[in-house]
């Protein structure tokens, strides 16, 4: 599905927060049933009894609200994930604007880092997780500090232009797809090197997978716990 940018294009003037709201629009075309209001909480999307959070980042947020919703509803996050990401650069002072293609990798487990602080409710049948794969625009202002001007810059929107299918993680075999290329046992050590996340990103999706059932420790080797596919 194919968007183009609800505002402004002139970076400099861009108030919304476009990934968020085309995402909820995605999801659920019907804007009657944006912003409800449930057990006193606003959820972004209530529709056939389903709540859908949408949220791109600081999950650990959601935890009241999950705690309190899940009781009773099916609650569904649906997290954004940059499979290719534009980013451009605008200067504030001459209005000029450079381009270039992020070289980071996307990675579904990535949203581990987010999940970590939400393992008490990963078992919970009533939540799903869903990750929308997209491809973005992203727009930030030379306005940092270094010579380069970008440590520390203003990023001002994230602007989605398509989104593909969705990839839901609900039970253990939906993580296992993604560690088929692990072998039969592994490390700690051994993950962080066939991941493609960071050291710390590998860290906590070793918590949540163990949560989730998907590995488990079936041996150690001096200091060292080895894993391997539950």
């Amino acid at each position: 599905m194919e968007y183009q940018s609800i505002n402004d294009t002139s970076i400099g003037r861009q108030k919304e927060k476009s990934l968020h709201l085309l995402l909820k629009k995605h999801l659920c075309p019907d804007e009657t049933k944006h912003e409800v209001k449930i057990n006193n909480w606003i959820v972004d999307i209530f529709d056939n009894n389903i709540i859908t959070e949408v949220q791109t980042g600081n999950f650990h947020h959601l935890k009241s609200k999950l705690a309190s919703l899940l009781l009773n509803y099916k609650v569904r996050i649906a997290y954004p994930m940059a499979t290719e990401k534009i980013i451009h650069w605008e200067n504030p002072d001459t209005g000029e604007v450079t381009s270039r293609k992020s070289p980071k990798k996307a990675h579904p487990l990535r949203i581990c880092k987010e999940l970590y602080f939400l393992r008490e409710f990963l078992n919970n049948p009533n939540l799903e997780i869903a990750i929308v794969p997209c491809k973005i625009n992203e727009y930030r202002l030379l306005d940092g500090y270094a010579r380069n001007k970008k440590k520390g810059a203003t990023k001002v929107d994230q602007i989605p232009v398509h989104f593909d299918e969705v990839i839901a993680l609900n039970k253990k075999e939906d993580y296992q797809k993604h560690l088929a290329h692990l072998p039969e046992k592994f490390s700690v050590k051994n993950f962080k090197s066939l991941m493609p996340l960071s050291p710390k990103e590998a860290s906590l999706t070793i918590q949540v997978l163990k949560t989730v059932g998907a590995i488990s420790m079936v041996e150690k080797a001096g200091r060292a716990y080895i894993y391997s596919l539950s």
